[in-house]
């Protein structure tokens, strides 16, 4: 299994959720944008040394991913493999960026106050507004299915404000994640 964790104040490590990590696509750093993604990406030399940007003011810090190759599905010694996750094969993935954090609750007050977002349901009185954000689906973030446009729409239309350039900011593929 894939994981991804990132650290808590304080100490420790949170498991990463693929529907609160955001990434614009690879093909908007190499055009160029304000020239601090391509420059990030210059700086990557190898799969374990990771570019950290942001691309405006209100859109969340990202971290280039190199491209290279991975294998997908299940093979056919596992036990557990459901029927669509065969054949296992291997694909090849472009670089790309990914949020370096989930979704933070000062991100999704932002959205909410913008009218793009619902308030998040089933949070705690008193969130901190560093965390990752809770109570939120992939509908709320996407827009797909909610009465409102959703945080991707947010961000989407903050990083144009700003004028950056290129593919909009959308959810990660299962490959990429």
């Amino acid at each position: 299994d894939f994981e991804i964790w990132t650290p808590k104040p304080g100490g420790g490590f949170a498991p990463v959720s693929p529907y609160a990590s955001l990434i614009p696509a690879y093909l908007r750093m190499k055009a160029g944008g304000d020239g601090l993604a391509a420059a990030a990406m210059s700086s990557i030399v190898g799969p374990t040394v990771f570019a950290c940007f942001q691309e405006c003011a209100d859109c969340p810090a990202l971290v280039g991913v190199p491209g290279g190759e991975t294998m997908i599905g299940s093979g056919a010694d596992d036990p557990d493999r459901a029927p669509d996750e065969t054949p296992q094969r291997q694909i090849e993935l472009r670089g790309y960026a990914i949020g370096r954090t989930e979704v933070t609750n000062r991100q999704w007050e932002a959205c909410v106050n913008a009218g793009f977002c619902a308030p998040a349901r089933d949070r705690l009185p008193w969130p901190d507004p560093s965390q990752p954000v809770t109570g939120v689906s992939r509908s709320d973030i996407t827009g797909v299915g909610s009465e409102l446009p959703g945080f991707l729409a947010w961000v989407n239309a903050r990083a144009a404000e700003a004028g950056v350039r290129g593919d909009p900011y959308r959810l990660p593929t299962e490959a990429e994640w």
